[in-house]
């Protein structure tokens, strides 16, 4: 766990860079609530706080469903099959991809 030095609040989620100084480590709250104020939103506005309140609430469900995991979920692994399309495709090239398709 790490503690935000902005709100002095413990945060377990990978954390936001202060916009202040660009290097500080900061809770993704404090994060949200720095972009908006860098955006032109008004701290006091009732839709800054709504945005702040929802973004709250999505991390404390995601708190929750990551609390009884002990473990980390492995990523599934492509075939040569799908490496190949992601290839293909990433090419962006129109030829290519039609010739993929056509022989696989």
């Amino acid at each position: 766990m790490k503690i935000c030095p902005i709100c002095k609040k413990e945060y377990s989620r990978p954390p936001a860079i202060s916009r202040e100084d660009g290097v500080t480590p900061i809770c993704p709250i404090c994060g949200v609530r720095q972009s908006l104020e860098a955006a032109g939103m008004d701290p006091k506005s009732g839709e800054f706080q709504e945005i702040v309140n929802k973004v709250e609430e999505l991390e404390k469900s995601a708190e929750e469903t990551c609390a009884g995991r002990s473990h980390r979920i492995k990523p599934t692994r492509l075939s040569p099959y799908e490496r190949t399309k992601a290839q293909v495709e990433a090419t962006g090239n129109k030829w290519a991809m039609e010739n993929f398709y056509a022989t696989h």
